[in-house]
């Protein structure tokens, strides 16, 4: 099966991936008993990440896609278990060497900042999100995005962001929507060009039967 994997827009990057899942994908019964079909190793690339909010079909208003967006680049949880905003501001204690922010935590969108000023090229721009000593011993609420990596090159500066799992019709196009404004955010800091906003989803899912939990396929 070839792939494509270069798209205008995130909507038609998300209608293309649904597309795929379904036609190809396999049934899967997962950990929580939930029916799924599922690909492995997709890559998406968006040329143009902030074309076409909200995106037809997927349930998102412009509205509700901004507060996301906030949410995604506010190191409070505001009750959730984990937030992305949250794991990328606030979750890893910092040590010597880093400036201190919000309670002596490392807040990586700066520190990726920082390290982007000072050399552009870098290839050692990089948020983690997993904790392997919180989240490997918890029975749910992981984080789904691993890692977020920053690019800048032709003077335009490039995300790609790795996903464990990743919940294609419900949850991809929130979490471009708020990649994109990572994106802008780090963008503006760091006076360059919006670039090329890439998901790579190592479990790429869609839930069948509205995600209820089963028991055989």
């Amino acid at each position: 099966m070839n792939l494509v994997s270069d798209f205008y827009g995130p909507g038609e990057a998300w209608n293309y991936a649904k597309g795929i899942i379904h036609t190809y994908g396999n049934k899967v019964v997962t950990e929580d008993n939930q029916l799924c079909k599922e690909i492995e190793n997709l890559k998406l690339t968006v040329n143009n990440p902030g074309f076409g909010w909200p995106i037809g079909g997927s349930g998102w208003t412009l509205d509700g896609l901004k507060s996301y967006g906030k949410q995604f680049l506010d190191y409070n949880r505001n009750g959730f278990d984990y937030t992305y905003g949250n794991r990328m501001r606030k979750f890893f204690q910092a040590s010597s060497g880093y400036e201190l922010h919000n309670d002596g935590c490392i807040d990586q969108i700066e520190e990726c900042c920082a390290a982007l000023k000072g050399q552009p090229n870098t290839r050692r721009a990089i948020i983690v999100l997993w904790s392997p000593d919180h989240d490997l011993n918890m029975p749910d609420s992981h984080p789904c995005m691993i890692s977020v990596n920053f690019l800048v090159r032709d003077s335009k500066l490039n995300v790609t962001a790795y996903f464990r799992s990743h919940d294609i019709e419900q949850a991809w196009p929130q979490n471009v929507y708020g990649l994109w404004k990572l994106q802008e955010y780090v963008a503006k800091d760091i006076k360059v060009e919006i670039g090329t906003v890439t998901t790579f989803s190592v479990n790429a899912h869609i839930y069948l039967d509205g995600g209820k939990k089963v028991w055989k396929i």
